[in-house]
């Protein structure tokens, strides 16, 4: 062999020795805080999740306290419609039926507010006769179960406004 050679080969195999240590303690250094930091995320993780379930099970209570009292207020309205609706001809008979004629401005009135149009958007003249084809007790009648639809509008209206506040006052 070469003698300037191997001069060379045992200082550079202690060289690649060292260099070889220092990447495999680099090397498990790196794992060690890899593993760390995973640990971090996974405990994070965790609790978020613990978190997240907790707020769900609050909203899903808040939403079914909130929805039995509406089903209950609802149930309510549409009873007391029902009894005003069987009271109409108790109230409007047909004496006062046959006592009052509609006028067909009032049915053009009536139908543009139905339609939410103002009367001046329609011709009087398709109105023409259209009062004399309807019952004041009728129209009392339609007014009640109208009425009944605009509360249980308003009552579920009211329930979902207060869903809202219930919400976010736990935030």
């Amino acid at each position: 062999m070469f003698p300037a050679i191997s001069k060379l080969l045992l200082p550079g195999a202690i060289l690649a020795g060292a260099l070889t240590a220092i990447g495999f303690i680099a090397y498990q250094v790196y794992q060690a805080g890899a593993a760390s930091v995973q640990a971090q995320w996974d405990v994070e993780r965790e609790r978020l999740a613990a978190e997240h379930d907790k707020e769900v099970a609050r909203l899903e209570s808040i939403n079914r306290k909130v929805t039995v009292k509406y089903l209950y207020r609802d149930r309510y309205i549409e009873g007391q419609t029902k009894t005003i609706i069987k009271e109409v001809p108790k109230y409007v008979t047909v004496e006062d039926d046959s006592r009052c004629d509609i006028p067909d401005g009032f049915m053009l009135v009536r139908h543009a507010a139905i339609e939410g149009h103002v009367p001046g958007d329609y011709r009087r003249s398709d109105f023409v006769g259209t009062g004399a084809t309807v019952a004041l007790s009728e129209l009392s009648a339609n007014d009640a179960e109208n009425y009944g639809a605009c509360h249980r509008n308003a009552a579920q209206l009211n329930a979902l406004v207060d869903v809202v506040k219930q919400q976010m006052q736990g935030r």
